[in-house]
């Protein structure tokens, strides 16, 4: 395995040891908010049955079928996406992905914790897709520049 394949892998299997260690806290511990940075930032236990900022509520079956079809094609195009610098932000994607199909598929639901009071409670998958979905548009917008 090259070493852009061990960073890949690294990466999906951190995001979904973190985030899975946190969600597994926050069901154990977090019985009610607690504000870190009062008005800012709060850890908040929400069970979201949903997609992220409330969209498609009570679609479980449909969110975990999206969520294997992007696992899915992830894999199949693996040997292309390793080759490509932005490789790691896929990377992320994947790592987010599984981590809430996980979620979807054993509770039927996902859980949330992070709470900036301004911005729907997410989780570090959550955070993790965003992130990589938005540094693989900025890859592609400057790939297509060239």
């Amino acid at each position: 395995m090259s070493g852009k394949a061990k960073t890949f892998f690294l990466i999906v299997v951190a995001v979904f040891f973190f985030d899975r260690a946190a969600k597994i806290f926050v069901m154990r511990y977090l019985k009610e908010k607690i504000e870190i940075i009062p008005k800012l930032l709060s850890f908040n236990y929400v069970i979201n049955t949903g997609a992220g900022f409330g969209l498609f509520k009570g679609m479980t079956l449909l969110l975990s079928l999206i969520s294997l079809l992007v696992i899915i094609l992830i894999f199949a195009n693996i040997k292309k996406i390793l080759k490509e610098s932005y490789s790691w932000i896929v990377a992320l994607i994947l790592g987010g992905a599984i981590t809430n199909l996980y979620d979807r598929l054993f509770f039927g639901f996902v859980i949330d914790f992070i709470d900036f009071g301004f911005w729907p409670v997410f989780n570090l998958a959550d955070a993790s897709i965003s992130i990589g979905a938005i540094g693989l548009i900025y890859y592609l917008i400057k790939d297509m520049k060239k």
